[in-house]
């Protein structure tokens, strides 16, 4: 569930601020309704086992024509001066800007972006700001549980953060560019710096590993012995309208590298060639 108030107290200035969700309901509670009513204030309620929610303030700026400039402050969780460490804060900050051009065949726009998270952003003992995504795959997988070895059958699940996709614990840095030509083709190209401490999603939020505690690792961005990484990702796409007036269908072709320095180095690449048909 999502509230937000957007105002622009003037033409080039934007600000928005929201607050998400997420909301459990135990199968023996009824489902509190006064939790739809957008004038609620969740964070003045203190009610870990049903919901968590997040709060965000997002501004944006163009004070000249063809430039903008961004921020955003996300708090999951605020301490107040005079609380002890039972549950620590958690908040992430974003800046950045980006500048865009039009020419005669088509519109270019070049960004770059900073973002800063603690470590545990979207993370508490009770309700994560985490999703369970399952998708199909031909391969048959063994999980083992307590020693005892079972199959998944043909799905693999996949852990994702609802927000920022490199979750807490992270410092990260990218710069691209992407041009789209009036013609139906486009093409981007960017390079991306991160640096992740030893948070992750099936990483224990309690500082004495007990996953039924309150969530309240010590340790600041980055924690523990973070890793490094590099990527590049280059992409294409054009939509076949001389060949297809219906459906509209699109190929691409998307070529990614990343290196990963942890306490060895190791890179990976990735070629990806890809179909979209739009009806």
């Amino acid at each position: 569930m999502i509230h937000t108030l957007e105002f622009r107290p003037i033409d080039s200035l934007s600000i928005l601020i929201s607050e998400d969700l997420m909301y459990r309901m135990a199968s023996d509670q009824a489902l509190d309704l006064s939790f739809f009513n957008p004038a609620y204030i969740y964070h003045n309620l203190n009610n870990r086992s049903i919901f968590n929610a997040i709060a965000y303030l997002e501004v944006k700026w163009a004070p000249i024509k063809k430039w903008e400039f961004n921020t955003q402050f996300v708090l999951d969780q605020a301490t107040a001066p005079n609380e002890d460490d039972s549950q620590k804060a958690s908040w992430g900050f974003s800046l950045g800007g980006n500048y865009r051009d039009t020419k005669e065949k088509g519109w270019y726009s070049i960004y770059l972006d900073a973002v800063y998270t603690t470590p545990l952003l979207y993370r508490r003992d009770e309700v994560d700001f985490i999703k369970c995504m399952r998708y199909f795959h031909l391969t048959t997988d063994t999980q083992t549980n307590g020693g005892i070895s079972t199959k998944y059958g043909s799905n693999a699940l996949s852990f994702e953060y609802l927000g920022f996709k490199y979750g807490g614990d992270a410092i990260f840095f990218t710069l691209g560019i992407d041009y789209n030509s009036f013609k139906n083709f486009n093409i981007s190209s960017s390079i991306s710096l991160l640096e992740k401490g030893a948070m992750n999603i099936f990483h224990t939020h309690n500082k004495d590993g007990n996953n039924e505690g309150f969530a309240n690792y010590q340790e600041s961005t980055p924690s523990g012995n973070p890793t490094f990484y590099v990527m590049v990702s280059n992409k294409a796409e054009g939509k076949l309208s001389k060949l297809f007036t219906y459906p509209d269908i699109s190929l691409g072709l998307e070529i990614d590298w990343i290196g990963k320095v942890s306490s060895s180095f190791s890179s990976d690449t990735q070629i990806s060639l890809y179909t979209t048909i739009s009806i």
